[in-house]
């Protein structure tokens, strides 16, 4: 918030949708959208106690608000919030992030609901059932590994949650471990693995229209609404508190589905692996948590730069060694990589 103030991103924002984009003499309409995990979409609501970016609901009555709403599109977001000038209904969020906070929400609640807590060890059971899924997901190939990230003990990482969630099989194995070591217990009229199956099995299909690069239909829509509707009343009926990524879900996430008809156009994770080199000289560069390099933190943008000015020096050199003397003429240290330069 503090960045958009002074750097004023909001008037850039405000300027680009007022003059549009010039392009080949046509000029285009620009409507700007926040994107990106929750953490970064919660700077829309800096009000005490709001974590939800599209209303200003306490996060400790998240349980409260199952039930899905219409948020005014005209309404803009809290004042002093993050690019105020973009409307609520323009802040998405990353699905991809989104299934992944949802899916180790339940599984989360599921460890640690006094239900199975009671029962002699579910919970080790549970977490090796864990364990055995993130081993199946640690052979998918790196390149094809959607975004590189550590996970906590007992949680999935990105790519393990939605190898997860494309296999059924997994679901039923979860609930038969649940009913084998609890027996039927009933929770509000239905047995407590069945809702836990049933919960994985909504999510499943709500994370296949999030991917889903076609425009969503009104039948989508509808079955969407549907799932989202049956997980809502599941979560109410165990008494789970909620975080804030299943409250967007139950709560805002229809609306998303019926005014833009597509989640996946939104997604930030195909571009969190560009612009590599000049992210990791911002991490570089940004050393203000090292007191031995005070020089770096008071002057690390104008160094930032100058590095990634070098970086370009060495790619067009690189690229005139390659023009003028041919690929077979072999150049010192910069085949298939920029040299290694010290900071």
């Amino acid at each position: 918030c503090i960045a958009d103030c002074r750097a004023k991103l909001n008037s850039m924002v405000v300027e680009l949708e007022a003059n549009g984009l010039e392009i080949f003499g046509k000029r285009y309409k620009v409507i700007c959208f926040v994107t990106g995990d929750g953490k970064g979409m919660i700077a829309a609501n800096p009000r005490s106690g709001c974590k939800c970016w599209w209303c200003a609901a306490q996060a400790s009555r998240f349980g409260e608000f199952l039930a899905a709403h219409d948020i005014p599109l005209g309404r803009v977001a809290t004042l002093r919030g993050f690019l105020i000038s973009i409307l609520p209904v323009r802040r998405i969020g990353d699905l991809v992030h989104g299934a992944l906070r949802t899916v180790n929400c339940v599984m989360k609640r599921v460890s640690t609901d006094e239900r199975v807590t009671g029962v002699r060890g579910l919970q080790t059971a549970l977490r090796a059932k864990l364990s055995e899924i993130a081993s199946d997901a640690a052979h998918i190939p790196s390149d094809m590994r959607l975004q590189p990230m550590a996970a906590k003990p007992g949680q999935m990482d990105i790519t393990t949650c939605q190898a997860f969630l494309k296999q059924p099989n997994r679901f039923q194995e979860i609930s038969e471990l649940l009913k084998a070591y609890m027996g039927v217990v009933v929770v509000g009229g239905a047995p407590f693995h069945v809702l836990v199956l049933r919960m994985f099995t909504g999510l499943a299909f709500m994370n296949k229209l999030w991917r889903q690069a076609e425009e969503l239909t009104d039948s989508d829509v509808s079955r969407y609404s549907r799932a989202v509707d049956q997980l809502g009343r599941d979560m109410g009926t165990l008494g789970w508190k909620l975080a804030h990524w299943c409250h967007w879900v139950l709560v805002h996430s229809v609306q998303v589905a019926k005014l833009w008809r597509n989640f996946s156009i939104f997604s930030s994770v195909p571009t969190e692996r560009r612009h590599i080199e000049f992210k990791m000289d911002i991490r570089h560069c940004f050393q203000g948590y090292k007191l031995s390099k005070v020089a770096l933190a008071r002057r690390f943008a104008q160094h930032l730069l100058e590095m990634d000015a070098l970086d370009m020096g060495l790619r067009l050199w690189v690229a005139h060694k390659v023009r003028v003397e041919g690929d077979k003429k072999k150049t010192r240290g910069v085949k298939g990589r920029l040299p290694r330069r010290k900071l």
